[in-house]
């Protein structure tokens, strides 16, 4: 994920000059602090999940990791929330920002983007517990999509760029990642 938003901002650099590759990196950079609260919930527990597991206690494990990923789920909603909302604020009350930051349209895209980047993560928590990680592979060509599409509607501007990057990881990647922690659910039932 760091590597695509980074990508982004290079993009931004390439297409559209100094002033909107710096809005987009410090929209970035509010993404991915959001993106830090949102997965550094699960991360730490991830150990325990794989030791419940190991052990067979899958009922407590599913317990553990449902509570946990609400959570960090509704922890990162809210501070996206607030973000983009402080965005607006910030832009209405001080419109000298505005050079600063993207607009709040693409700081919502973008965050969006973060948000399913994070519940992706978050699932394959679970999912590594049982030794596999089906969401990989769909955040790599949901990745994979984003710098493609952003390499060639960069030169189209900033909101194209950060809608791609929503449209690939909330319309490709987390639905894949969906289905396929859903298969690691059911089949870990068995």
């Amino acid at each position: 994920m760091t590597f695509t938003l980074t990508w982004l901002t290079s993009l931004a650099m390439l297409h559209s000059g100094p002033v909107a590759a710096g809005q987009t990196g410090l929209t970035v950079a509010l993404g991915l602090v959001i993106f830090a609260f949102n997965t550094n919930w699960l991360a730490p527990i991830e150990p325990k999940f794989a030791q419940m597991a190991g052990s067979g206690d899958i009922a407590r494990l599913r317990n553990e990791f449902r509570k946990s990923f609400w959570r960090a789920s509704i922890l990162a909603g809210s501070l996206a929330a607030a973000a983009v909302l402080g965005v607006v604020v910030v832009l209405h009350l001080y419109p000298s920002f505005s050079d600063r930051i993207l607009p709040p349209r693409d700081v919502l895209l973008l965050i969006l983007g973060v948000l399913s980047v994070g519940a992706i993560r978050n699932m394959g928590s679970y999912c590594r517990a049982h030794c596999v990680d089906p969401c990989a592979v769909p955040l790599a060509v949901g990745s994979a999509a984003v710098i493609l599409a952003g390499t060639f509607l960069g030169s189209l501007g900033t909101s194209l760029v950060a809608g791609s990057y929503a449209l690939g990881m909330t319309c490709i990647a987390l639905p894949w990642s969906t289905t396929a922690f859903w298969g690691t659910w059911i089949e870990s039932r068995q």
